[in-house]
């Protein structure tokens, strides 16, 4: 039984890595969860094309959910910088740009259904590196302040 069969059942939380994707498409569809409240996506590399295509499936009034969050990796080879770095170099300009879909997404996806929507990541105690990241990542969402940042330890 895939997970398609059992998105009708689900009444509260999912968890979604790319490993759950519908096999020979790759993506995930949750036009089927009409009962879903939260979903969560295990983000394990930069290349987030599956999240935004899942976040398009969802039902034109999806009325229960009520939260959207993303593990984001934060790259190792990042420092503390002083002066804002540039995201797209540090990602490449193909990647950057499904980041850019995905911001556009959440935008929506904010406005027609006021959810909440947070981006969590791990720091490891570089918090302000990180947010900067993210910021980076999903500007429109951080520009209208309705991105909460969580550090796996605790809140920004």
């Amino acid at each position: 039984m895939g997970l398609h069969e059992f998105l009708p059942r689900i009444r509260s939380r999912l968890t979604l890595t790319p490993a759950s994707a519908n096999p020979g498409s790759g993506s995930i569809d949750l036009s089927r969860a009409i009962k879903l409240k939260e979903v969560v996506f295990l983000c394990e590399e930069f290349e987030d094309v599956w999240i935004t295509a899942a976040l398009k499936t969802l039902t034109p009034r999806p009325a229960n959910l009520q939260k959207v969050a993303i593990h984001i990796p934060i790259p190792v080879r990042l420092s503390p910088v002083d002066e804002p770095f540039d995201v797209k170099k540090t990602i490449g300009g193909e990647v950057y740009s499904q980041w850019m879909d995905l911001d556009c997404v959440l935008v929506q996806l904010w406005e027609s259904h006021a959810v909440c929507l947070q981006a969590i990541c791990s720091t490891g105690g570089e918090e302000k590196v990180a947010r900067e990241f993210i910021k980076g990542l999903l500007p429109e969402m951080t520009k209208r302040g309705r991105l909460e940042m969580v550090n796996k330890g605790g809140s920004y």
